[in-house]
């Protein structure tokens, strides 16, 4: 049996063909033009780790665990990779009420790198909706979606891109990122927009120096900045075309068109929706929770964690527990 993957190109391209039946016929055009379509031994749903062929030479790494009947994707922030749910992951795993998926978004940790990616929030989305979308069909239950930071962009970006599958049945944003105009960012993500200065800055100092000082910036208790973390983050750092995806994300971060966007996307959701926001976070402030929470009028006000930016690797226990209140979980 095949199963045809989506395409990653701009949500732009899709328009008109809103319908899952509609979008595979389209695929179905492209793969006779030459692209490959994914055969069902490489669904994620079947298989505990491995590359999601999306189209040539397009793969996104993913990695799943538990056994539960609650299905979760979840997406890892800026300049992360899916290492970054190593903690909270074998928490609620433990509990056997989750299956769950996190994935490499393009151009981090271990999926695919390419000149001719743009890094933008729509091409990660269509990406990752395309595999949500095989988890979706394959299982045959709907997906939680589970978003972090920039992955909260791109969580929401899916969620507008699927609202006519209904595929997703429940959306949890940790510290996200909703209207990217209304923040001001920190200097090291600024910096990456300036040419020159930027590459000077990736290779002039490590992967090393450069972690250890956005985590100690991110993380509320710096006494979990240990090297093992700092290498969580900077061995993907080393990787070819990684300084190209941090440089291109940045940019997309201060795209207007990308940010109308996303708020079209943002003004779509209807699934219940939990916002998880650590107090001390000093990147994105609560008032983008406050936002959400507006915007998406089945959300529940933001749950404050005593912790930075990244609440999931901070206290994981916490946020586990919130989790599993708000699906009625002890």
């Amino acid at each position: 049996m095949v199963r045809f993957a989506r395409i990653a190109v701009s949500p732009l391209h899709w328009k008109g063909v809103g319908t899952f039946s509609s979008r595979r016929y389209l695929v179905g055009f492209l793969l006779a033009l030459g692209c490959r379509a994914v055969s069902a031994a490489s669904c994620p749903a079947e298989e505990p780790h491995g590359p999601f062929v999306v189209s040539p030479g397009v793969e996104l790494n993913y990695k799943a665990v538990g056994d539960g009947p609650r299905t979760l994707v979840a997406i890892h922030g800026f300049g992360a990779s899916l290492d970054t749910w190593n903690d909270i992951a074998p928490l609620l795993e433990e509990t056997h009420r989750y299956r769950i998926f996190m994935i490499d978004m393009l151009g981090f940790g271990e999926s695919s790198r390419s000149k001719t990616f743009s890094y933008s929030i729509q091409q990660q989305a269509d990406t990752a909706a395309a595999f949500v979308e095989c988890v979706e069909a394959e299982s045959g239950a709907r997906v939680s979606l589970v978003g972090h930071s920039y992955g909260g962009s791109v969580a929401m970006g899916v969620l507008g891109l699927l609202k006519d599958r209904n595929a997703v049945d429940h959306l949890i944003l940790i510290d996200a990122l909703g209207f990217p105009n209304e923040v001001h960012f920190p200097l090291y993500i600024n910096i990456l927009r300036v040419w020159g200065v930027n590459y000077l800055l990736l290779n002039l100092t490590s992967s090393s120096f450069q972690t250890r000082l956005v985590i100690n910036h991110l993380f509320y208790r710096h006494a979990l900045v240990t090297k093992d973390r700092v290498h969580r983050y900077a061995q993907y750092l080393r990787l070819r075309g990684s300084h190209r995806a941090l440089i291109k994300t940045a940019h997309q971060l201060g795209n207007k068109p990308a940010a109308a966007w996303l708020k079209a996307q943002i003004g779509t959701i209807n699934v219940p929706t939990l916002i998880i926001w650590g107090s001390h976070d000093r990147l994105i402030p609560r008032a983008q929770g406050d936002l959400i929470h507006q915007a998406i009028l089945s959300s529940k006000a933001p749950v404050l964690v005593d912790t930075g930016h990244v609440p999931q690797e901070e206290l994981p226990g916490d946020t586990a527990q919130i989790i599993e209140a708000f699906y009625g979980g002890k």
